[in-house]
């Protein structure tokens, strides 16, 4: 199995926050399941979840700011949406390498990378007979 779980938030109650799509969730939710987890892979950190944070934020306030200029349409303006994507491309492309190395050594997710991250990744198997 390859999972993967969107979560932009720093966790609490760790490590009993099983409610949510967090690495102890998933973990208890796959474990009680008849699954065997193989690797966990964290996107990113504190630094990757404050980046998406603050630039997302950003983008919402350019197209509130556009939508009470009267400028709607132009915050659906293919171009715009180009030049507000560069940050996020150029912070993908740095991070892309990074994350690609921790997954491919089986690196386990640090503890900032466990209680704040983008998301988590998981391979596993399932156990037992199908």
């Amino acid at each position: 199995l390859l999972l993967s779980a969107p979560f932009t938030y720093v966790l609490h109650e760790a490590p009993h926050d099983y409610r949510r799509y967090t690495i102890f969730g998933l973990t208890n939710l796959l474990e009680s399941n008849g699954f065997e987890i193989v690797s966990v892979y964290s996107m990113g950190g504190s630094f990757s979840s404050g980046f998406f944070v603050f630039y997302y934020t950003f983008t919402k306030i350019f197209h509130y700011i556009f939508k009470k200029a009267g400028l709607e349409k132009l915050s659906r303006n293919a171009f715009v949406h180009s030049i507000l994507s560069i940050p996020e491309s150029i912070f993908c492309f740095f991070n892309l390498p990074i994350l690609k190395k921790k997954l491919s050594g089986n690196i386990y997710p640090t503890v900032n990378e466990q209680f704040s991250s983008l998301g988590y990744f998981f391979v596993a198997e399932k156990t037992g007979e199908l």
